[in-house]
């Protein structure tokens, strides 16, 4: 009686190959989608952290130079924060109870914007000066 051999091949079949190439391209769509939103939430934490605080910044440099007051302004930040633009609007405040007192009062606002204009940080406060501006 003779022996039965059965030739065996190794590898992959087709199927096999496509299935696996399907698997790893989902896998990168998905690290790579999830690497896009990174990148998009470590741009948008950076403006909150830097924009109150050259909000903040702004105000400051409003309310030590009354004299210089004008009633809205724009500008940017320079070299040291690229990316960064501000505008400020000083108003009048309307009040029959503080009468000519309401002259010294005023509304500042400050807008903190990115460089594309996407985020927008909004700072308002009310100051009363020791003279009239």
């Amino acid at each position: 009686m003779g022996m039965l051999t059965f030739k065996t091949e190794s590898g992959f079949t087709f199927l096999e190959v496509m299935i696996a190439f399907s698997i790893v391209a989902i896998v990168l769509v998905s690290i790579f989608q999830l690497q896009s939103q990174n990148i998009a939430l470590g741009t948008r934490a950076r403006f909150n952290i830097i924009a109150p605080m050259l909000a903040d910044m702004k105000m400051s440099e409003i309310i030590s130079t009354p004299k210089d007051i004008s009633t809205s302004d724009s500008g940017d930040f320079g070299d040291n924060y690229p990316g960064f633009t501000w505008k400020s609007e000083i108003s009048d405040v309307e009040s029959d109870a503080l009468d000519e007192t309401a002259n010294r009062l005023k509304k500042i606002d400050i807008d903190i914007q990115s460089e594309d204009q996407s985020e927008t940080y909004h700072l308002r406060t009310y100051f009363f000066f020791d003279e009239e501006p």
